[in-house]
């Protein structure tokens, strides 16, 4: 699982990097909430734990930037705060945090926060012959080596095919919970997203082994 600590305090930061690295997971810090957008747009990390007294961008309006771009990335909120004007407030800004740590606290307690996102993040990967999909993160694992990100639309629809794997599903169902829009609409743009998604997981592309149309009807995910 990947993790990013966001906050101003460094030796805050290095420490949780330290304890969180020694229990397995990856681990990258971060000093400056004006960089953690980009960051994040390069890689998408499985949890953010984010200082909410982050400095220039508190953390409240990291997490609405966050859900308004489209990302759907597990938060953890430290506050000095009470919890209950934290959740208060992030309730207000329509932010979906998954848990708040008030400071000082034990680190026993953010490691097992970390264990039941690791936990929570293994029963959304999907498997599907030698691909893994892990959706929070929007990365394609293939082999267990080879890591390819994707966008946000490319993530919906791979997810949908990798789901129905062996079955074929229609463009109007890919474009029904997609986009909720209607086939005769919005058929160029998905075969955009197909001919993109090969791109990035097809040996070849143009003799697709995985992602397969299936004539005048729609796609289907291949496991070989």
């Amino acid at each position: 699982m990947y993790v990013l600590v966001a906050g101003n305090d460094h030796s805050t930061n290095t420490m949780i990097r330290d304890i969180l690295t020694q229990e397995g997971y990856e681990v990258d810090v971060i000093d400056h909430a004006q960089r953690i957008m980009r960051m994040i747009a390069d890689r998408e990390p499985d949890l953010l734990i984010l200082d909410i007294m982050t400095p220039h961008m508190d953390g409240f309006e990291v997490a609405r930037k966050l859900r308004t771009d489209g990302y759907k990335t597990i938060l953890i909120f430290l506050t000095g705060h009470s919890t209950i004007d934290a959740k208060l407030r992030g309730r207000d800004i329509g932010a979906e945090i998954y848990d708040y740590i008030c400071k000082p606290y034990e680190p026993l307690e953010l490691v097992e926060l970390a264990h039941a996102v690791a936990r929570h993040v293994k029963r959304t990967t999907i498997h599907s012959g030698h691909m893994k999909l892990f959706p929070i993160a929007k990365i394609v694992v293939i082999d267990d080596v080879k890591r390819i990100p994707l966008a946000p639309t490319e993530e919906r629809v791979l997810r949908i095919l990798m789901s129905n794997a062996g079955q074929t599903v229609s463009r109007k169902q890919l474009l029904e919970v997609i986009w909720n829009e209607n086939a005769c609409n919005a058929s160029d743009p998905l075969a955009v997203y197909i001919c993109r998604l090969r791109k990035k997981l097809e040996p070849d592309p143009h003799n697709p082994r995985h992602i397969c149309s299936v004539r005048n009807i729609g796609y289907k995910f291949v496991e070989k």
